[in-house]
């Protein structure tokens, strides 16, 4: 559901990167935007997501204890 709630560029991005393995010049290249542009996607994607999954981190942390 995190992924899925991510903006369509952010999630293109994500996935290419964490599920294809691509580096981001490969990406870039792929997609037809700057590397850079490819980076900063990248990281709005994964503060998202750790945002999305904040509440899951405490609950493992609440059951390690």
């Amino acid at each position: 559901k995190a992924i899925e709630s991510l903006p369509d560029e952010q999630r293109e991005i994500f996935l290419l990167r964490e599920v294809s393995d691509l580096q981001f010049n490969e990406i870039a290249e792929i997609v037809g935007i700057p590397e850079n542009t490819v980076k900063s996607r990248m990281r709005y994607a994964l503060e998202k997501l750790r945002e999305a999954l904040a509440e899951y981190r405490d609950l493992a942390a609440e059951a390690a204890q």
